[in-house]
């Protein structure tokens, strides 16, 4: 029996990419409750001359992708619809490791059309739509009213749960300046499937109809997905590509953290806040507008001495005490400031963690350890050994080397700023709202 798939947990849609109006601002853009479908292809030499730009190097067995993409859920870019053809190209990794897409030609529907205007004007009007026909999955888009392509696959049942990274992809620039570039991170569960058919239709664009496969080599999908766009950077600026790409896999893990946190700056000043974190905001909590203000000014004092703290990254700025905040209604909240890995906001800021005293929540340890400047791999070690787990069944846990975990944890305390597991053990605790 095929394991069904979860769809991700409630995830931030007010602080990603809105404007005044509603509508579409200016990225980073979240996407939410979406599903995918994607096969991998490679394609004939002739079609990767005629169609990849001069400056872009292919891969030497000219690979490719054919997407399906769409989500029903309110957002900046959302409900919307997409397809598309990219070409897999070198030399423009994202971060985890992953070749970048040079995309060709696809159609976004009109709640998309930001995309089309701001990052990639290689997309066209149009859209996309999903069906099930028994066990085979279906995707098919185009222009407006018609298919330009058509894909089919069969689920295997073989799922990657929890599965976060983020892709690069190149496209033309709006305004006519060349090609950029901008960054996709995801988070959802993936299940394999064996791709059974991509055909392109006879009411395909005249960009599209000559992007015909010459072989299928793999397939996914992928449902409840949340995706966050980067905003677009020049091609030739390697450094702020990796930098947006960082921030914009910050910013998907901040939005999964499952708990009320917030990311603020010397000035108590809200960069963003998590979804529980909404139920703080008004005249009973603690956001107001974009600033964090307490109802007495002892507990706004304090507040502020452990964000600077944690922004400055002082000493001990770790194991910075809790601070109890009184609320109007005279119940109590503990907040913990925390020092933020400066890359989600470009500058100094801390991440904020709220918690009920009577009323502890949990959240995802390891995506609160990347916020603190861990990659994900580190994070997941340090959350099971800062949870107690010898290095020996960490290793086993995560099938890595005992080797492995011990060397990475040197890292790791440097950059915790840590000597010894129990110190771990406390940072962990404190994420959890247990310490």
């Amino acid at each position: 029996m095929r394991p069904e798939l979860s769809a991700t947990a409630p995830v931030d849609k007010a602080f990603l990419g809105y404007s005044d109006t509603g509508e579409a601002g200016t990225p980073p853009w979240q996407v939410t409750e979406a599903s995918f479908l994607v096969i991998g292809l490679t394609w004939p030499e002739a079609v990767i001359r005629e169609f990849l730009p001069a400056e872009l190097t292919p891969t030497p067995d000219f690979r490719g992708i054919a997407y399906i993409f769409g989500s029903d859920q309110p957002g900046p870019l959302s409900p919307y619809s997409c397809c598309f053809l990219a070409i897999e190209v070198e030399g423009h990794d994202s971060p985890d490791g992953s070749r970048a897409y040079y995309i060709v030609t696809g159609h976004i529907s009109r709640r998309g059309e930001a995309v089309r205007r701001q990052i990639n004007a290689n997309f066209l009007p149009g859209g996309s739509r999903q069906w099930a026909e028994g066990e085979v999955l279906a995707g098919a888009g185009g222009p407006a009213g018609a298919d330009g392509m058509r894909m089919r696959l069969r689920p295997t049942g073989e799922v990657a749960y929890g599965t976060n990274g983020v892709h690069n992809f190149i496209g033309s620039d709006p305004a006519g300046g060349g090609l950029q570039v901008y960054s996709v991170a995801f988070t959802g569960d993936f299940e394999v499937a064996e791709p059974l058919a991509l055909d392109i239709l006879d009411d395909a664009t005249e960009q599209m109809r000559p992007l015909r496969p010459r072989a299928l080599t793999w397939g996914l999908r992928a449902p409840g997905l949340t995706v966050t766009y980067s905003p677009p950077r020049r091609i030739g600026d390697r450094a702020a590509i990796q930098n947006e790409a960082a921030r914009v896999t910050l910013l998907e893990v901040f939005s999964h953290l499952g708990k009320p946190a917030v990311v603020a700056d010397r000035d108590l000043k809200v960069r963003y806040a998590t979804r529980q974190a909404e139920a703080l905001r008004g005249d009973g909590g603690l956001l107001h507008g974009d600033l964090l203000r307490c109802r007495r000014p002892e507990d706004q004092a304090a507040l502020r001495e452990i964000v600077a703290a944690a922004s400055d990254r002082a000493e001990g700025a770790f194991d910075l005490p809790p601070i109890a905040i009184e609320l109007p209604d005279g119940a109590r909240l503990l907040a913990r400031a925390m020092p933020l890995d400066p890359t989600l906001t470009g500058g100094p800021a801390a991440l904020l963690l709220f918690s009920d005293p009577a009323r502890p929540a949990r959240g995802n340890t390891a995506r609160s350890l990347q916020l603190l400047g861990l990659t994900p791999a580190e994070a997941r070690i340090a959350a099971l050994v800062g949870a107690g787990e010898p290095p020996r069944k960490a290793a086993a846990a995560l099938g890595i080397t005992e080797h492995t975990i011990r060397s990475s944890l040197k890292v790791i305390y440097d950059k915790l700023a840590v000597n010894k597991q129990t110190e771990l053990a406390g940072i962990v605790a404190r994420l959890e709202g247990v310490g």
